[in-house]
């Protein structure tokens, strides 16, 4: 079986390099390495936070931030 350079790259850019979770931390939003339990962004934004890891091509596989805005915004 042969494999191109071309279907090498696609497959490569197709594919998240890491599976992270998006949680709150006191006042701040968090994106963690898993399983390892590892922070890697903190950030008061987590919309932003959402976009950086897109960008990374990250997969966010828990997003707790949702729930929290969610929270928040229904006491204002």
């Amino acid at each position: 079986m042969s494999v191109t350079t071309e279907d090498f790259y696609e497959a490569l850019l197709n594919k998240p390099r890491r599976r992270v979770s998006l949680r709150r931390d006191d006042e701040d939003f968090v994106v963690v390495f898993e399983p390892d339990n590892v922070i890697a962004l903190r950030n008061r934004d987590a919309a932003a936070l959402r976009r950086m890891c897109s960008f990374l091509r990250w997969e966010i596989i828990s997003d707790a931030s949702r729930s929290a805005n969610v929270e928040n915004n229904s006491g204002v």
